[in-house]
């Protein structure tokens, strides 16, 4: 198993002869809101610091999210407008620029996090992270009242020259008066899918660092000015419990004889640039450990990725792949392209996600195209599987030359924990 204390259990559904416990632990539980502890100032990184010194306090961060109150401005600090007099009238003429779609994916580059000195995640691309989460594993009803609106996601259309689009006048609508607008940036770092409270003297550093302009921003081919969001303020909300102080006595006591315990996700997203008019590409997947729960695949022009204002970030297309076949020393997965709705229904079904609706059309023509390998054996995610070890060969083909230099998007999924024993001390262990 993952972790050499992993007993075996039954379903609790099978446990018919007991009566449902009283909860008796936690004196309060409340949202805590965390501030920045470096100085704010356009494009730099952002930092946070959580010191839970209080001996009865627990924190949690399952739910968290950081709330950022941001405007649109020009890069001199002008607002994103001009001031035009026609016939004794002044009306103001808006910059043709705007935030890209699913802003709140975007805006962030990279989330670093380290615990008790232990670096737990550092890695770009946290909106594909993000994205992924918001498209292939929320169910629509979340997505639909708690992410769309607070994260800035709207129709992605056909293409991703968005320009005068609905979807962009839209965001347009409520960035050109360069007022302050709000965005909910969702805690989706490993640190936060494990649902335990994190113990008294916990020391927790979180940094964000700013993807550039030309990523996040979606502007037309005429507007000369350059310009950026500019952050006035932001904070991370997280949960902390005061428990019975015989709850801490207790863990106290148990903490010299064992390590707490923390099950997490372990995400990676790794780049490989695939070169203009390519027709094939052939490469080992080099895994530190396991081999992977699942592993999903998204193109994006190369260009797009290092800053391409002209066009969205969140636009997924299939750029003419007709093959992908991963293979490991055991089984060997094959999408067929040439039969695009055959493609479609094998993604959805490898993805197993009842609630959570991705329509034909948004698949094939709408920028949500994705190629997804399930490695489970049929384990759920949350479950601790026996260790699975193996190499893994990707093979990607196009069916005529790829007309632009593309940058492959990887990102796997696997499962670790953290341990922290009575001193503070933590490790990270990776199977």
């Amino acid at each position: 198993m993952n972790h050499a204390k992993s007993g075996i259990c039954t379903d609790g559904r099978l446990n018919i002869f007991s009566v449902p416990p009283t909860l008796a632990a936690f004196e309060k539980i409340e949202d805590c809101k965390i501030f920045p502890v470096t100085a704010l100032s356009p494009d730099a990184p952002v930092s946070f610091v959580i010191n839970n010194l209080n001996v009865n306090n627990y924190l949690n961060l399952a739910d968290s999210f950081f709330v950022v109150r941001a405007k649109l401005e020009r890069k001199d600090g002008g607002k994103p407008h001009s001031k035009v007099t026609t016939s004794g009238t002044e009306d103001l003429v808006a910059d043709k620029v705007t935030i890209s779609n699913n802003i709140s994916s975007t805006f962030i580059k990279n989330i670093s996090v380290t615990i008790n000195e232990t670096t737990v995640s550092t890695y770009e691309n946290f909106f594909l992270r993000n994205a992924l989460d918001n498209l292939l594993h929320t169910p629509s009803t979340v997505q639909e009242s708690l992410v769309d609106g607070p994260q800035h996601m709207y129709a992605r259309g056909i293409t991703a020259t968005s320009y005068n689009t609905e979807s962009w006048l839209t965001r347009l609508t409520g960035t050109k008066s360069g007022e302050v607008f709000v965005l909910v940036v969702p805690f989706n770092v490993d640190l936060g899918s494990t649902n335990k409270f994190f113990p008294p003297g916990a020391n927790i550093k979180i940094t964000l660092s700013l993807n550039s302009p030309d990523f996040y921003l979606v502007k037309a081919s005429s507007e000369t000015n350059s310009h950026r969001l500019n952050i006035e303020s932001i904070y991370l909300q997280i949960t902390k419990a005061s428990v019975l102080p015989s709850i801490t006595e207790a863990h106290h006591e148990v903490f010299k004889k064992n390590n707490a315990i923390y099950p997490m996700r372990r995400v990676r997203t790794t780049e490989r640039v695939v070169g203009k008019d390519s027709t094939d590409v052939d490469f080992d997947i080099f895994m530190s450990g396991q081999v992977p729960y699942n592993i999903t695949l998204v193109f994006l022009p190369t260009k797009t990725l290092t800053g391409d204002i002209l066009q969205e970030p969140m636009f997924f297309e299939r750029h003419g792949l007709s093959s992908a076949v991963l293979t490991s020393d055991s089984k060997k997965i094959e999408y067929d392209f040439e039969n695009e709705r055959s493609a479609f229904f094998k993604n959805m079904r490898a993805l197993n996600e009842e609630k959570v609706i991705i329509k034909y059309p948004e698949y094939s023509k709408g920028g949500l195209f994705f190629v997804y390998f399930d490695l489970s054996e049929g384990t759920p995610e949350n479950v601790l599987r026996p260790v699975y070890r193996s190499n893994l060969h990707l093979s990607l083909k196009w069916k005529t030359p790829t007309d632009t230099a593309l940058t492959l998007l990887m990102l796997t999924e696997s499962v670790g924990h953290l341990e922290i024993n009575g001193q503070h001390e933590t490790s990270l262990i990776l199977k």
